[in-house]
């Protein structure tokens, strides 16, 4: 080996070293104040019933909504179908992801953990399991917890989001479901 590529190759494994020592100092200010984010179609806050909360998760689910880390909103779509099936996909998350699966669309693998929780993992270090924490006539809300490692060398970060569910059931210019 010449001597100038020695070099760049030991000065690589130093760098190396130094971003992968940055890195864990990253995660440990992740663990201390994690990833926060919230999916929701329309208005945020205003109108969510946060006191209605059980006591154990209203501040952390609080501190999600009023200071997200990043937001999603999605564009209200149409559900034609009878409300009952509606609201057992809603209920059913494992049983949704299998059918996409089938259809043939790229979808991860949601399991059911029990009491109204589900969960996914991806055998790397990444594991999230979220339920719902309200249900109301046209509101639901979906509170989720975990660890996400993004890459084989990147440090685990841990999670917190909140997904807002709004509905409303009508009848198409048919008048079906």
């Amino acid at each position: 080996m010449r001597r100038g590529h020695f070099w760049v190759g030991w000065l690589g494994c130093v760098a190396g070293g130094l971003w992968v020592s940055a890195g864990l100092a990253d995660a440990q200010a992740f663990r201390r104040a994690p990833v926060a984010a919230v999916v929701a179609p329309g208005p945020l806050v205003g109108d969510l019933p946060l006191d209605e909360l059980p006591p154990s998760l209203r501040e952390r689910i609080r501190t999600v909504v009023l200071q997200p880390t990043l937001t999603a909103h999605a564009p209200a779509e149409r559900f034609l179908c009878e409300p009952e099936l509606y609201h057992w996909l809603l209920d059913h998350h494992d049983r949704v992801s299998a059918a996409w699966r089938r259809l043939g669309t790229p979808c991860v693998a949601i399991t059911d953990r029990g009491n109204g929780r589900f969960g996914w993992s991806d055998g790397q270090g990444s594991d999230v399991q979220w339920g719902e924490v309200y249900r109301g006539p046209d509101l639901r809300l979906w509170y989720a917890e975990g660890i996400v490692r993004a890459g084989l060398l990147l440090p685990a970060v841990p999670v917190r989001a909140v997904v807002v569910l709004r509905h409303a059931e009508g009848r198409d210019d048919l008048g079906r479901p």
